[in-house]
């Protein structure tokens, strides 16, 4: 019987150093699930604020936008409006040519008329250069009007394109 108590007390023994071996393991696989909890937080809590940064960034990516669509927009309508002027610059050119072709038809008539030719040909003469004069500053004015609006269509053209890789970049983020 002694035996069967010693057997019966060794086997509580073990019993106990496997319970407390069993504890001492659970208390670690805690503590290791503890930290594990912990740096699941905090990589939560990191990419809540990478996701709130990005959202901030889309935020001001849309107001530059907004910005260059209403930019765009505006030279948009400077464009149409210096459209408009160079036709209005084209038809005072064809108005200024036709007028010098009638200058040039006037100037014949006075050639044949001998007694008048001395005084009116030389003031005819004056005025015709006056006016081919006026309609090479109309051709210079409209061909640099007509440049500045290819620049401006350029630059325009370049910004729509930068603009669309920006949202292009902001949407892959």
């Amino acid at each position: 019987m002694k035996d069967t108590i010693e057997k019966s007390m060794e086997q509580m023994e073990k019993d106990k150093q496997q319970a407390l071996d069993r504890a001492l393991t659970a208390e670690e696989l805690t503590a290791i699930a503890q930290a594990r909890a912990e740096n699941a937080e905090d990589k939560a809590r990191n990419l809540k604020e990478r996701l709130l940064a990005m959202e901030e960034k889309l935020k001001k990516a849309k107001e530059i936008q907004e910005k260059t669509m209403e930019e765009i927009r505006n030279k948009k309508n400077r464009i149409e409006t210096i459209q408009s002027q160079t036709v209005s610059l084209s038809s005072a050119i064809s108005v200024l040519e036709a007028k010098s072709e009638t200058l040039k038809a006037a100037q014949k008539e006075l050639m044949t008329l001998e007694e008048q030719m001395e005084a009116v040909d030389q003031e005819k003469q004056r005025k015709f250069a006056e006016m081919e004069a006026e309609i090479a500053r109309t051709r210079e004015m409209s061909i640099k009007r007509e440049q500045e609006m290819v620049a401006k269509l350029e630059e325009l053209n370049q910004k729509s394109e930068k603009l669309r890789q920006m949202t292009s970049k902001q949407s892959k983020k």
